[in-house]
């Protein structure tokens, strides 16, 4: 039996890279990752994050402040039932968000670091 998550295919996926996108595709959305993910800010978490994926919201996804918040402690993978690499979705969303004009280091993040 098959539990990958069926992704949308918009225009957005475009971007990914496969990596990012198969970590998207498998995931079942235990919720297990984003429980053990110790970021400051976790709005979204990891999980809802890699749905944000699933549903082909990649824009969304590049302004979340999870990515930007992220440790890279890779507890989230640690924790993942199915050995997913989600602290490297989040690194290579981390990537693709400083090279985009727009989206980069978010406000929410620089008021927290400056306080």
């Amino acid at each position: 039996m098959n539990h990958a998550a069926d992704i949308t295919d918009p225009k957005e996926l475009r971007v990914l890279d496969p990596a990012t996108i198969d970590t998207a595709s498998l995931c079942e959305q235990c919720g297990r990752c984003g429980s053990a993910c110790p970021a400051l800010i976790r709005q979204p978490n990891p999980t809802s994050l890699i749905r944000l994926i699933q549903l082909g919201l990649v824009t969304e996804a590049l302004h979340s402040p999870l990515i930007w918040s992220c440790i890279g402690c890779e507890q989230c993978n640690a924790a993942c039932p199915r050995k997913l690499d989600v602290a490297g979705a989040v690194r290579r969303l981390r990537r693709l968000s400083a090279r985009e004009k727009d989206v980069c280091f978010p406000r929410i993040m620089l008021d927290f670091l400056t306080g």
